[in-house]
């Protein structure tokens, strides 16, 4: 601590420390989630983890490794984890009892035979500890959690433990973050819009701004350069005889004496403010319009519907700015959101709600992972959250969640019947066995056929993942 650090292009920072020298844009979206590059200059304080984008700067210490701010989110999502109590093992206890009351049966059997015929006695009793099956009852549950995780894993669903498809199948809410989980989680372009030039002159300024926009490391400049590049364009022939990038306003250089710029224009009010605009000048005349956004999963409209459906109240907690939540959650038609949510607040939400399923993707979302009901880390996430989640999704989009979702609740309804089935069989079993109506050799045969029809009912498993 009091160290001073440069912080160049591109890199990670690597401690909490304050600006003392130069201006920059970080990608704050590891601890906010939020999508839009943040300024930083002299006395702004900056956070480990997040990524500098723009210029370099230098900053004095303030904190690092455990005391950082991401230390103690780790530390968050430590706790979280202890705190979590274990899903009572009902089918072991229900296995003890069961053992307890034949033994007691068998004793009465024994009893209530003896005095008439001391052989059927001897064989009424062998016959109802051969019938009766505990294992049944005991393999009702793990082997059909098993085959659901086995089959789920195979369709890129990691789950940590057969105790989270019952916690699953018990959620009544779903909170989602939305960059990178709801939306794409990166700035792709919109809309280009031509102002006044004909075709020849925009293959000159098209190859003009992607060289330009080569040169850059904001997000901004990237998704233009591969929007262009997907057009075909090529800027291997532009040479510039002067350029440079101004921090928070664009890029420019001069060519053939013409200057070019793409430099961000002022937000339009309305629902299309929630856009990112830029402007592309030839001598300061306006040349072309680009509009930029994070945009939403195509399938996201469809799993919102899916959750519903499904009974769940779907809720949108993000990191993210007032107008781009307000934007998505109107667009998904969801009716509870929260905005600029802190790690912290992410957390003290989700521990609020009892049975709450928490997506998310960063490490923002890993404190509200580890203390929600169940912590789903969606595909590309942060290293940390899959740490702290109970499912890693490694297939990108939503649809995966409602499968999984689907798959937990007719997994508990495949283990119901394997219950069922094994209340059935010992009451009638055992009870045919009591009252002298089979013999130990035919029981003998008919035992393995409890174990058998568990295994089968099991592999059907649900029939969302086969």
């Amino acid at each position: 601590e009091g160290d001073r650090v440069q912080g160049r292009v591109g890199d990670v920072v690597p401690v909490d420390g304050q600006v003392v020298r130069g201006t920059s844009e970080l990608n704050c979206a590891i601890l906010t989630g939020e999508s839009e590059p943040r300024a930083v200059g002299e006395g702004d304080i900056v956070f480990c983890g997040t990524v500098n984008d723009a210029a370099s700067f230098e900053m004095v210490v303030t904190a690092k490794g455990a005391g950082s701010r991401l230390g103690r989110i780790i530390e968050l999502v430590e706790e979280s984890r202890t705190r979590r109590a274990p899903v009572d093992a009902w089918a072991d206890r229900a296995a003890g009892w069961f053992t307890s009351i034949v033994l007691l049966a068998g004793v009465a059997t024994f009893a209530w035979w003896a005095p008439r015929d001391l052989d059927a006695a001897f064989d009424n009793v062998m016959a109802l500890f051969i019938i009766t099956c505990p294992c049944a009852l005991a393999l009702s549950a793990p082997v059909a959690m098993l085959v659901s995780m086995g089959r789920a894993a195979r369709r890129g669903m990691l789950i940590k433990g057969a105790d989270v498809l019952q916690r699953l199948s018990e959620a009544d809410e779903i909170l989602l973050d939305k960059t990178g989980t709801l939306t794409e989680g990166r700035f792709s372009v919109a809309d280009w819009e031509w102002v006044g030039v004909t075709p020849p002159d925009r293959d000159q300024v098209a190859a003009a701004v992607h060289s330009l926009e080569k040169r850059s490391h904001h997000p901004i400049a990237r998704a233009i350069v591969d929007y262009l590049g997907a057009a075909g364009c090529s800027s291997n022939e532009v040479e510039f005889t002067d350029s440079g990038e101004k921090l928070g306003v664009g890029v420019w250089g001069v060519m053939n004496g013409r200057r070019f710029d793409v430099r961000r224009l002022d937000a339009i009010e309305g629902d299309d403010d929630v856009r990112t605009r830029v402007g592309c000048y030839v001598d300061e005349r306006l040349v072309a319009r680009i509009a930029l956004v994070d945009a939403v999963r195509e399938d996201a409209p469809a799993a919102i519907a899916s959750f519903r459906a499904l009974g769940l109240k779907p809720m949108i907690l993000s990191g993210d700015g007032e107008n781009n939540v307000r934007h998505v959650a109107r667009s998904l038609g969801v009716d509870e959101a929260v905005a600029q949510a802190t790690p912290e607040t992410k957390l003290r939400t989700i521990e609020g709600r009892a049975a709450a399923i928490m997506v998310g993707d960063g490490a923002n979302d890993s404190a509200a992972l580890a203390a929600a009901h169940v912590g789903v880390a969606v595909h590309g996430g942060m290293e940390i959250s899959l740490r702290a989640a109970d499912v890693y999704l490694g297939r990108p989009g939503m649809a995966p969640i409602v499968v999984l979702v689907r798959a937990a609740r007719e997994t508990m309804r495949v283990i119901y019947r394997n219950y069922g089935f094994s209340l059935f069989y010992n009451l009638i079993g055992g009870g045919a066995a009591v009252m002298g109506y089979m013999s130990p050799l035919f029981a003998a045969v008919l035992m393995p056929i409890s174990s058998l029809t568990i295994l089968l009912s099991s592999w059907r498993g649900a029939r969302s993942l086969r």
